[in-house]
């Protein structure tokens, strides 16, 4: 059974923590049924885990609790199951959320489980990528284009008066702003246009970098997941010349007829299709 204990792998005087007996159970009877189940501890209280996030593979399919009960003598624990996959038409006990089941039996836990963490289809998956990416990149068109416009109403005086003929020359001042700092501003948005224009064209893959480092990619012509790999040389030439390039780019950083990559956790990049074009 694969754990990661993260940050609370031991307390400030080096006591291990342990998990809650009746979780571990579960998790292990869970990854029992579905070896591909692993876990990352999430809440700890006095030094036991009495919560875990759900990944199988690489995907995050959930969370499991477990609470202390006492009531008139009688101790007994009961199981909270978290999931996108669970739709209640109630809001859970003590929480606003409607993706939430409970129980105190644990036959009941199991069921739920195996129901609910079970892995995406792939054009689920591969739609839930380019949702992301998508409104990943409009944002960024409207910030690089808020950018453009603020640099406008800055200097929208000085450039009025000489367009105007008020003022016969620009200033050396005015001049240099336009050079560099207006300059500069344009091409981002142009340039954050351009890739947003592939994307929209369904030119190109996008590809998120998965918890384990699983390399999911989505070609844009079947909205379909193309392939998943640990290596990024088991992509095209042409898409292995992009990632490399943008892997060593900042986030949120567009290059024209190469893409774009934004920060998830995972990672996600978007790559324009054909042949890498860079100018100097």
């Amino acid at each position: 059974m694969k754990i990661d204990y993260g940050n609370y792998s031991a307390s400030s005087v080096g006591s291990h923590v342990t998990i809650a007996p009746s979780l571990e159970t579960l998790m292990r009877e869970l990854h029992h049924r579905m070896p591909r189940i692993s876990y990352v501890v999430k809440n700890v209280s006095q030094l036991e885990v009495y919560g875990v996030t759900v990944y199988h593979d690489y995907e995050r399919v959930g969370m499991i609790s477990i609470e202390h009960h006492a009531v008139e003598g009688l101790k007994f624990d009961s199981y909270t199951i978290t999931s996108e996959r669970i739709k209640t038409k109630r809001r859970a006990s003590g929480s606003n959320s409607k993706n939430i089941k409970q129980t105190k039996h644990f036959k009941n836990a199991v069921k739920i489980t195996m129901d609910v963490f079970k892995r995406t289809a792939p054009n689920e998956i591969a739609a839930k990528i380019i949702s992301e990416i998508g409104g990943d990149i409009q944002s960024m068109v409207n910030t690089a284009g808020a950018q453009a416009r603020g640099f406008l109403v800055g200097q929208h005086e000085a450039v009025l008066s000489y367009l105007t003929g008020v003022t016969p020359t620009m200033s050396p001042e005015l001049i240099e702003a336009i050079k560099v700092d207006g300059q500069a501003k344009f091409d981002n948005h142009r340039i954050a246009k351009a890739v947003q224009h592939s994307f929209v064209s369904n030119y190109g893959v996008c590809i998120r970098i998965e918890k384990d480092g699983t390399i999911t990619v989505v070609d844009m012509n079947d909205m379909n997941v193309r392939m998943e790999t640990t290596s990024t040389y088991d992509l095209p030439s042409n898409y292995q010349e992009k990632f490399a390039i943008l892997k060593i780019m900042e986030y949120k950083q567009p290059i024209e007829h190469v893409g774009v990559k934004f920060e998830e956790s995972p990672d996600l990049y978007f790559l324009v299709g054909g042949e890498t074009i860079t100018t100097c």
